[in-house]
């Protein structure tokens, strides 16, 4: 039996066969890009959301000293008296000086994307639900270009709500790091 062959843009002569396996291997490599594309656009989508007490705990138990300066850091933010922005029907400062924290309502969130220098410094974002009516809204992170600083955003669940309920709520941007935590009052 005697083999076709053919020619290439080169005028070399390849035969069928290896035509055949040279096709399957260049669309082989080219799905194989696509897949590794959409599974990194997916990742990126789904950013990571954790439990504060969680993160803080490995955080400050980690080799790494950069990791545990971090919890250090947000753990000051969270509990200890920091200049505040409070953001509901207005925008009020708590002090006099720069906020370094921002703490939101539910129904306010579309007011962070609005530019306003007393954001530039905010670190922290703190936004409580209080009942299931505060499941309603999404929080584009990319969209909040006055907060140059934002490390940080918390939500606290003061009802039963699970990560699947709080990570509905955001639209996730490299650098902020979303935390939840569930504290129902007594």
């Amino acid at each position: 039996m005697m083999e076709k062959l053919l020619f290439n843009n080169d005028k070399h002569p390849v035969s069928e066969t290896g035509t055949a396996l040279a096709v399957f291997s260049t669309v082989l490599k080219k799905l194989s890009m696509v897949v590794i594309i959409l599974l990194t656009a997916a990742s990126l989508h789904a950013q990571v959301i954790m439990e504060l007490n969680d993160w803080l705990e490995q955080s400050k138990s980690s080799a790494d000293p950069v990791m545990v300066s971090d919890a250090i850091h947000l753990e000051k933010l969270i509990k200890e008296l920091q200049p505040t922005v409070y953001i509901a029907n207005t925008v009020i400062p708590n002090s006099g000086k720069q906020p370094v924290c921002a703490n939101a309502k539910p129904g306010y969130v579309d007011q962070l994307s609005l530019e306003n220098p007393l954001f530039s410094n905010v670190e922290l974002l703190t936004i409580r639900l209080k009942s299931q009516a505060d499941l309603n809204f999404i929080l584009d992170l990319d969209k909040l270009t006055g907060f140059t600083n934002l490390k940080y955003v918390y939500f606290i669940c003061e009802m039963n709500c699970n990560i699947e309920d709080v990570q509905k709520l955001f639209l996730p941007k490299s650098g902020i790091t979303v935390f939840y935590k569930v504290s129902i009052p007594s």
